[in-house]
C-alpha cells in the first residue's frame, strides 16, 4: 500500500469481478439490492446504564414507511418500521457517535450499509449524547467500549437478531470520541498519567479541555477502570472517522492490536477539529503499518461525517445556538453529499476485505 496521506481520491487496484465476489463472500451485497427496516430498542441495565438503540438493517420489500431523523437542521431518511428482516446472514455493524452527539449523527452511514446488506446498531453513550449529558456519566469514560460489547451481547443472543447476525463479521465505526471507543474495542489501552501529560502541553485543545473538566480518570477507582482492558474479541475490524483522545493510548498497546483499522483524518481546519498531528496522524504512525490504512481528506472538516444540512441551517444554529453553527462546516473542495459517497465506497470495501490497494 502506497501513502495515502493527503491523497486527494484514488483509484483502486480491484476489478470489477474481482470486487463483486469479495462482497459476496464477506456477506456484504453488491449494489442497493435491500429495502431498509428500521427499529428501536431499549438496553435496561441493572446499573441505570439503559441504552436508547437504533437499528438499520436489510428487509423484504414493503411495509409502512417512516422518516427517520429529519428536522430542522439535518435531512431524514426514509425505512421501513419494523419491517419484516431478510432471510440469511448478514455483517454487523456498531456505530459510535461523538461527544455530545447521538445515535443519529451518523443514519446516513447506517442506511448505506443496511442497503447492502448489513445490520447497523447505533446506541447513544449516556453522559455524552446530547439527549444526555449527566456529568456523573461523563467522567465514566470506559463504559463506552462496554456499551459496545453490551450491544454486541444483545444482537448475538436475542430470538430475531441472533439468527440474523454473522458472529465472524462484527465491526465498530466511531466519529470523535467514538473513534476513541472503537480503539479501546479493538485493544488499545487508555493511560490517564499519559493524557495528563500531554493537556499540561496543550491544555487548550477542545479534548483536553473536555477531559479536564469533568476530571476523567482523576479518582484512583474511575484511573483503574478507565485503563483496562476493554478489548472485544468478537470485534474483527474497526473505523475511526476523525478520532479523538488518541494521545491517551499508550503507543504499546496500539502497536499489538490485531484487527485490521481504517483511520480517516479531516484535513479542512476549523476551531474544534481533532489536531491531525496529534490524533490520526499520530495513529498512522504508531498502528500496525501491515493493518492499518490511514485516509486524510484534505477537503473534509471534523463534522463532514454528519449527516446532510437544509440549506438555512447554519443561519438557524447560529440565531439557536451560537457556536453550534461549526457542525455546518466542511472544506472548499467537494460538497458533504459528494464526501459522504466517497467514505461509503471505501468503507464499504473495507468491511468487505479488511484492506484496501489504494496507488
Amino acid at each position: 500500500m502506497k501513502n495515502p496521506i493527503k491523497s486527494n481520491w484514488f483509484s483502486f487496484k480491484l476489478g470489477i469481478l474481482s470486487f463483486v465476489l469479495v462482497l459476496i463472500l464477506s456477506g456484504i451485497s453488491e449494489g442497493a439490492t435491500f429495502s431498509i427496516g428500521y427499529s428501536q430498542e431499549k438496553l435496561k441495565s441493572n446499573s441505570s446504564r439503559d441504552l436508547d438503540i437504533r437499528i438499520w438493517y436489510p428487509v423484504e420489500a414493503g411495509g409502512e414507511k417512516v422518516l427517520v431523523g429529519e428536522n430542522i437542521v439535518f435531512y431524514g431518511f426514509e425505512a421501513t418500521l419494523e419491517g419484516t428482516l431478510a432471510s440469511g446472514t448478514f455483517p454487523l455493524v456498531i456505530l459510535s457517535h461523538g461527544l455530545n452527539g447521538n445515535n443519529l449523527n451518523q443514519a446516513w452511514l447506517a442506511v448505506a450499509l443496511a442497503k447492502q446488506g448489513v445490520i447497523v446498531v447505533a446506541p447513544n453513550h449516556p453522559g455524552t449524547t446530547s439527549l444526555d449529558s449527566n456529568s456523573a456519566e461523563t467522567a465514566k469514560l470506559w463504559e463506552r467500549p462496554h456499551d459496545i460489547s453490551r450491544v454486541v451481547d444483545h444482537m448475538l443472543s436475542d430470538s430475531k437478531w441472533g439468527k440474523a447476525v454473522d458472529e465472524r463479521e462484527i465491526a465498530v465505526i466511531g466519529h470523535s470520541l467514538g473513534g476513541a471507543t472503537a480503539l479501546f474495542v479493538a485493544g488499545g489501552r487508555f493511560s490517564p498519567d499519559r493524557f495528563e501529560e500531554f493537556c499540561k502541553l496543550k491544555p487548550d485543545q477542545v479534548g483536553n479541555i473536555w477531559y479536564q473538566k469533568y476530571q476523567i480518570g482523576k479518582k484512583a477507582e474511575d484511573k483503574g477502570l478507565v485503563s483496562q482492558n476493554w478489548q472485544d474479541e468478537r470485534v474483527s475490524k474497526v473505523i475511526l472517522l476523525d478520532p479523538g483522545l488518541s494521545q491517551g493510548f499508550d503507543p504499546a498497546s496500539l502497536a499489538g492490536i490485531d484487527v485490521p483499522v481504517l483511520v480517516f483524518g479531516a484535513g479542512a481546519e476549523s476551531k474544534n477539529e481533532m489536531p491531525l498531528d496529534d490524533e490520526s496522524r499520530y495513529l498512522a504512525k504508531v498502528l500496525p503499518k501491515e493493518q492499518t490504512i490511514y485516509i486524510e481528506v484534505e477537503d473534509a472538516s471534523h463534522f463532514s461525517f454528519f449527516p446532510l444540512m437544509k440549506p438555512r441551517a447554519a443561519e438557524f444554529l447560529e440565531e439557536a445556538s451560537p457556536g453550534d453553527e461549526i457542525i455546518a462546516f466542511d472544506g472548499s473542495g467537494r460538497s458533504r453529499e459528494e464526501l459522504h459517497k466517497k467514505f461509503i465506497d471505501l468503507m464499504i470495501l473495507f468491511l468487505a476485505q479488511g484492506n484496501l490497494e489504494i496507488q
